[in-house]
Formats: structure tokens, C-alpha cells, sequence
């Protein structure tokens, strides 16, 4: 009897665990089917609700502090929103901290915005209302020296930042708050513009029409990023000074202005930089340049006039009374 129940127990343990692989087997098999659906489920969806799941995904990444750059572009991939992606990584992942939110994910932007100028347009969308809408008070003052810091980690490219600043839209802000940020800027912009035309030796007239701009070497001049402070509490964002060299003078104080142009305090290098800083549009094409000198014309038109008047009655006086 022994002898004839050995093969029988052998028998029933081979059974049992072939049945339990084929069991773990159909499991894995139905969890893939799963997986396949809920992928092709999501793809079905229009770009907006693609959009809005990987915003979920992200905000819980980041909430949950697991923001690994590999993972989030996987995701972006999947739902095939990858170029669009950095609109959703600027407003997840930047607030009143976003100085020190560069560093902390830059590889997560590089992931996508690297070599990428339309992801890096997106990313710009994304920015802006972090900084004119979300936290406008806290940001807004700091706006140059943020944005440098996305040019100096390379998440942004100087060609890019030039021809954002030059074309103000409404896409992803109030068209006024667009040229606010700009405004703030236009500063560290107009140092790149120099910089490169020193670069290529001055025959470029238009830094903007080059395929791509390379980093200068040195600091950007006119931008103050002196950024910590000793007496800063533990984990809270570093103040930073965003004071700009390049400020504008106005048009109504004429001896000031003059003295001001010419002694170089006022850190323009030529008084069309002037201009073109202290025009409403803040633009540099050809026909918005021509449209700030009529209007900067117009600014002084009275004070010329005042001139005119008080040399016209020195001439008269002179005449008549020699003195």
C-alpha cells in the first residue's frame, strides 16, 4: 500500500502547483488585458482630458514628493501630450518657491523642454501665469531674475526667451499682464540681444533671425541675482535682490534725463536703448521701433516747444535791449 500511494502524492503536488501557475499566469494575462484598456481608453479622450490626467498625475507625484523625471515622461508619452507637458510641469511644480523649484526639477523640464523650442514656448505659457496670476505679488518683483535662472539652467534657450519678449499675446494671461511681465524682463532680454551681437562680432544686425543663441560668457550685464540671506528661516525661499540697472526716466525731467544719458548711470549704452525701454510696447521689429521714436517725439514735443519759446524771446530781448 505504501509503495502504491508514493506516485499518487507526487502526482497531486505536480497538479497542484501546475494549477497554481496557470492561475498566476491568467491573472498576469487579465491585469495586462486590463492595463491595454484603460490605455486605449485614455487615449480615446480628446487632448484637454489627456491633458487634465496627467495634471492629476503630477499634482500627486509632487504631493505625495515623488517626482521622478523618467516616471513623468512615461506618463507624458502614454497619453501622448509630451509637447504640451511643460504647460502642466510649470504650473504643478512652481509657486512662491520657484527660484529654488528650477533647480529642484530641472531635470524633470529638461526631460522635455531640451532642444525642444515649441515645448519650451508651452513651458513660457505655464510660467507666466505662476508669475502674473497665480503668485503675482510674490513673483512679479523677481520676474528677471527668475527668468535668467531658467536661461542659466538651460531650460530655456536665448533665441526662445528674445522672441517671446518681443510678441506680448493673451494666450495664457490678460494681454496687460503679458506686457507687465515683459516689462520686467525686457531688461535681462535686451542684455542677451547685446551679448550675442558681441559674440558674432556685430555683423548680425538682428540677434533674433540666428538658429540658435549661445550662452555669452561672463554675467548678463544690468541684472543684480544676488539671492540668500544668513538670517533666512530654514526651509523658506531665499530673497533675492531684482534690482535692475536699466531704469526707466521720465520723459518730463529733460536736464535730469540728459545729464542721466550721458554719465552712463542710468546703464543704457546708447540712448535708442533708452527709447526702445521706455516705449509702451516694448517690442524691437522695425515697425515697432519706428512707432516708439514718433512716440518718444511726441513726449518731448512740449518741452521743445518750451525751448523754443524762451530762445525765441533771448533772441528778441537781445535785440532790443542787448542784453
Amino acid at each position: 500500500m505504501e509503495t502504491s500511494q508514493g506516485p499518487s502524492k507526487n502526482a497531486d503536488a505536480f497538479n497542484s502547483t501546475l494549477l497554481i501557475e496557470n492561475a498566476r499566469h491568467d491573472r498576469e494575462k487579465v491585469t495586462n488585458g486590463i492595463k491595454n484598456l484603460t490605455t486605449n481608453d485614455d487615449l480615446d479622450k480628446t487632448e484637454d482630458e489627456r491633458l487634465d490626467l496627467f495634471y492629476e498625475f503630477v499634482k500627486k507625484r509632487k504631493q505625495g514628493s515623488q517626482v521622478d523625471d523618467k516616471e513623468i515622461l512615461m506618463e507624458a508619452e502614454r497619453l501622448e501630450v509630451k509637447e504640451k507637458a511643460p504647460l502642466i510641469l510649470a504650473r504643478v511644480l512652481l509657486d512662491t518657491n520657484m527660484l529654488k523649484q528650477i533647480k529642484d526639477y530641472r531635470k524633470v523640464f529638461l526631460r522635455f523642454t531640451a532642444g525642444n523650442q515649441r515645448a519650451q514656448k508651452y513651458f513660457l505659457g505655464g510660467v507666466e501665469h505662476i508669475v502674473g496670476v497665480a503668485h503675482k505679488s510674490e513673483l512679479m518683483p523677481k520676474a528677471a531674475v527668475l527668468f535668467m535662472e531658467l536661461y542659466n539652467q538651460d531650460i530655456l534657450e536665448g533665441e526662445v526667451l528674445m522672441d517671446w519678449c518681443d510678441k506680448p499675446t493673451r494666450k495664457y494671461v490678460a494681454k496687460s499682464i503679458a506686457e507687465e511681465i515683459r516689462k520686467e524682463v525686457f531688461p535681462f532680454t535686451l542684455s542677451l540681444k547685446k551679448a550675442e551681437t558681441k559674440r558674432s562680432g556685430g555683423n548680425d544686425h538682428n540677434p533674433q533671425s540666428s538658429s540658435s543663441v549661445k550662452k555669452p560668457d561672463g554675467e548678463i550685464k544690468g541684472v543684480d541675482t544676488s539671492c540668500g540671506s544668513s538670517t533666512a528661516a530654514a526651509g523658506s525661499a531665499p530673497e533675492c535682490s531684482t534690482a535692475i540697472s536699466v531704469q526707466p526716466m521720465p520723459v518730463s525731467q529733460p536736464h535730469s534725463l540728459l545729464k542721466r544719458l550721458t554719465d552712463g548711470s542710468l546703464g543704457f549704452e546708447s540712448f535708442e536703448d533708452f527709447v526702445l525701454y521706455s516705449c509702451p510696447s516694448n517690442t524691437n521689429d522695425s515697425l515697432s521701433r519706428s512707432t516708439c521714436f514718433e512716440w518718444f517725439l511726441e513726449e518731448c514735443a512740449g518741452w521743445l516747444l518750451l525751448l523754443l519759446i524762451i530762445g525765441l524771446f533771448g533772441v528778441i530781448g537781445y535785440l532790443l535791449f542787448g542784453v
